[in-house]
């Protein structure tokens, strides 16, 4: 299995969308604004989300956050659907 990764930025859902499509890509994990996930699951691209927990364990950490907080993998899940309830403030 390989990976690859797209550091350009985007302008849109549709330009993530399109990247992907021409790649030929299985499946997609995307950081992006859930607005910008939303646009992709409607136009039929369900991207992958990672469900990570903290890890203390140097041997374990798979991922360091911006706060330099380590954090391991537990699994992926497919996004669906994104849903925003808004209310008015």
């Amino acid at each position: 299995m390989a990976v690859d990764t797209d550091p350009r930025p985007f302008d849109d859902a549709g330009q993530i969308v399109k990247r992907f499509r021409e790649g030929g890509y299985d499946d997609i994990a995307v950081v992006a604004p859930l607005s910008v996930i939303a646009v992709m699951c409607e136009m039929g691209v369900k991207p992958l989300w990672a469900q990570g927990t903290k890890e203390s364990d140097p041997s374990k950490i798979e991922y360091r956050g911006a706060r330099e907080q380590g954090f391991r993998f537990v699994c992926f899940k497919r996004i669906s659907r994104v849903e925003l309830v808004l209310e008015a403030v």
